[in-house]
Protein backbone atom coordinates (compact mmCIF):
# COMPACT_ATOMS: atom_id res chain seq x y z
CA UNK A 1 0.00 0.00 0.00
CA UNK A 2 1.51 3.61 -0.97
CA UNK A 3 1.56 6.09 1.16
CA UNK A 4 -0.49 9.34 -0.37
CA UNK A 5 1.85 12.04 -1.42
CA UNK A 6 0.00 15.07 0.04
CA UNK A 7 -0.77 13.45 3.36
CA UNK A 8 2.61 12.62 3.88
CA UNK A 9 3.96 16.40 3.17
CA UNK A 10 1.47 17.47 5.52
CA UNK A 11 2.27 15.10 8.12
CA UNK A 12 6.47 15.81 7.57
CA UNK A 13 5.85 19.38 7.34
CA UNK A 14 3.31 19.57 10.87
CA UNK A 15 6.27 16.88 12.76
CA UNK A 16 8.76 19.99 11.64
CA UNK A 17 6.72 22.20 12.95
CA UNK A 18 6.19 20.56 16.34
CA UNK A 19 10.15 20.36 16.54
CA UNK A 20 11.18 24.19 15.36
CA UNK A 21 8.39 25.34 18.21
CA UNK A 22 9.32 23.57 21.14
CA UNK A 23 12.88 22.89 21.15
CA UNK A 24 12.67 21.63 24.59
CA UNK A 25 10.22 20.23 27.36
CA UNK A 26 10.46 19.36 30.80
CA UNK A 27 10.85 15.53 31.57
CA UNK A 28 9.77 14.79 35.39
CA UNK A 29 11.55 11.16 35.59
CA UNK A 30 15.21 12.95 34.87
CA UNK A 31 13.72 16.08 36.46
CA UNK A 32 15.49 18.24 33.01
CA UNK A 33 14.81 19.67 30.11
CA UNK A 34 15.09 16.70 27.27
CA UNK A 35 16.16 18.80 23.88
CA UNK A 36 14.39 18.41 20.77
CA UNK A 37 17.05 18.94 17.43
CA UNK A 38 17.39 18.42 13.92
CA UNK A 39 19.46 14.98 15.19
CA UNK A 40 16.28 13.62 16.60
CA UNK A 41 14.46 14.99 13.58
CA UNK A 42 16.44 13.27 11.47
CA UNK A 43 16.19 9.82 13.37
CA UNK A 44 12.35 9.72 12.64
CA UNK A 45 13.33 9.26 9.19
CA UNK A 46 16.49 7.21 9.27
CA UNK A 47 17.84 4.47 11.62
CA UNK A 48 20.51 1.83 11.45
CA UNK A 49 22.00 4.43 8.59
CA UNK A 50 19.44 3.68 6.22
CA UNK A 51 16.30 5.51 5.56
CA UNK A 52 13.06 4.47 6.78
CA UNK A 53 9.95 3.22 4.20
CA UNK A 54 7.33 6.32 3.71
CA UNK A 55 4.91 4.00 5.83
CA UNK A 56 7.39 4.09 8.81
CA UNK A 57 8.10 7.43 8.60
CA UNK A 58 3.90 8.83 8.30
CA UNK A 59 3.73 6.43 11.59
CA UNK A 60 6.59 8.03 13.57
CA UNK A 61 5.30 11.41 12.58
CA UNK A 62 1.67 10.92 13.00
CA UNK A 63 2.58 9.70 16.40
CA UNK A 64 5.14 12.16 17.33
CA UNK A 65 2.77 14.74 19.88
CA UNK A 66 1.62 11.61 21.81
CA UNK A 67 5.20 10.67 22.08
CA UNK A 68 5.92 14.36 23.82
CA UNK A 69 2.95 14.07 26.21
CA UNK A 70 4.80 10.78 27.04
CA UNK A 71 7.61 12.38 27.89
CA UNK A 72 6.40 15.49 29.65
CA UNK A 73 3.93 12.92 32.31
CA UNK A 74 5.74 9.82 32.94
CA UNK A 75 7.45 8.87 35.61
CA UNK A 76 7.85 5.19 35.06
CA UNK A 77 10.69 4.12 33.09
CA UNK A 78 9.45 1.09 31.09
CA UNK A 79 13.05 -0.46 29.11
CA UNK A 80 16.57 0.67 29.62
CA UNK A 81 19.20 -0.50 27.62
CA UNK A 82 22.83 0.42 27.46
CA UNK A 83 24.57 -0.29 24.34
CA UNK A 84 28.00 0.53 21.97
CA UNK A 85 27.30 1.57 18.53
CA UNK A 86 28.67 3.07 15.94
CA UNK A 87 29.12 6.83 15.26
CA UNK A 88 30.15 8.95 12.52
CA UNK A 89 31.44 7.16 9.27
CA UNK A 90 34.57 4.33 9.15
CA UNK A 91 38.09 5.71 8.45
CA UNK A 92 40.26 5.03 5.50
CA UNK A 93 41.51 2.02 7.23
CA UNK A 94 37.64 0.88 7.47
CA UNK A 95 37.32 1.36 11.27
CA UNK A 96 34.16 3.17 13.30
CA UNK A 97 34.72 4.95 16.79
CA UNK A 98 32.24 3.75 18.72
CA UNK A 99 30.22 5.57 21.73
CA UNK A 100 27.97 4.19 24.74
CA UNK A 101 24.70 5.56 24.35
CA UNK A 102 21.88 4.80 27.09
CA UNK A 103 18.16 4.76 25.80
CA UNK A 104 15.15 4.78 27.94
CA UNK A 105 11.48 3.34 27.32
CA UNK A 106 8.99 5.84 29.30
CA UNK A 107 5.45 4.22 29.44
CA UNK A 108 2.30 6.77 29.94
CA UNK A 109 -1.42 5.54 30.50
CA UNK A 110 -4.17 7.44 28.84
CA UNK A 111 -7.76 7.89 29.97
CA UNK A 112 -6.98 4.29 32.39
CA UNK A 113 -8.02 2.18 29.04
CA UNK A 114 -4.70 3.10 26.67
CA UNK A 115 -1.45 1.95 27.80
CA UNK A 116 1.60 3.55 25.18
CA UNK A 117 5.18 3.14 25.36
CA UNK A 118 7.96 5.31 24.20
CA UNK A 119 11.10 3.40 23.75
CA UNK A 120 13.82 4.87 22.37
CA UNK A 121 13.56 7.80 23.99
CA UNK A 122 14.85 9.97 25.17
CA UNK A 123 19.11 9.33 25.50
CA UNK A 124 21.71 11.27 26.42
CA UNK A 125 23.98 12.88 24.10
CA UNK A 126 27.65 12.78 25.28
CA UNK A 127 27.60 16.42 26.59
CA UNK A 128 24.94 14.80 29.33
CA UNK A 129 21.78 16.46 27.57
CA UNK A 130 18.71 14.63 27.22
CA UNK A 131 17.77 14.02 23.46
CA UNK A 132 14.54 12.99 21.92
CA UNK A 133 15.22 10.64 19.49
CA UNK A 134 12.61 7.76 18.73
CA UNK A 135 9.04 7.20 19.95
CA UNK A 136 6.77 3.62 19.52
CA UNK A 137 3.31 3.37 20.53
CA UNK A 138 1.50 0.09 21.42
CA UNK A 139 -2.40 0.22 22.86
CA UNK A 140 -4.31 -2.12 24.27
CA UNK A 141 -7.62 -1.79 25.16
Amino acid sequence: MDVDADRFREAKEKAHAIYIAQPSLWCPYFKTQIVLNSDGFHHLQFSARRERNKREKLLKFRLLPLALRIIRDSGTVQEYRKLLTPVGKPSARGSVAMKEIEYWGLIGIDCGREAYQSPGCPAPCWHRQYHFLERHALFKN
